[in-house]
């Protein structure tokens, strides 16, 4: 049976602190593409469902790498504490850096938004009337 030192313990639980950072940074780049390109509830779903399958799958991977894959309470403490850490500090100044990009990209790309969705409605009303005529022939 492995015990795990202390050193080891505080090892891993820097390490979680940093990862927890990381994490913290992957959901801003995560937010920033949820409000400059699909801003739509659905959208919104999807992508925290990916953001928290990728995360899990990361954390499992770090997991196995830095402590054999054994699960202790003070890794949770860790990946907290680095999400404050980054929130608190970092997350601030990069949150107002990538609203103003956004609002920017939201700026230029906004003439081609109109378009597509113009274009989207059109095709969208041609396979309704299709989707009726193929019902009355039906019938």
């Amino acid at each position: 049976m492995y015990i795990p030192t202390p050193a080891h313990q505080t090892y891993v639980f820097l390490m979680c602190i940093g990862f927890g950072f990381l994490l913290g940074i992957f959901y801003h780049l995560v937010r920033f593409i949820r409000k400059t390109f699909l801003p739509f509830k659905s959208a919104v779903l999807i992508q925290d469902i990916l953001y928290c399958v990728i995360s899990t799958f990361a954390v499992f991977c770090f997991l196995l790498c830095c402590n054999d894959g054994e699960i202790r309470l003070f890794v949770f403490g860790g990946f907290g504490a680095g999400l404050l850490v980054y929130y608190l500090t970092f997350g601030i100044f990069v949150s107002r850096f990538l609203d103003r990009i956004s609002l920017s990209f939201k700026k230029i790309f906004y003439p081609f938004r109109r378009i597509f969705t113009r274009l989207s409605a059109k095709i969208e009303n041609k396979r309704r009337k299709k989707e009726k005529n193929l019902k009355k022939t039906a019938n």
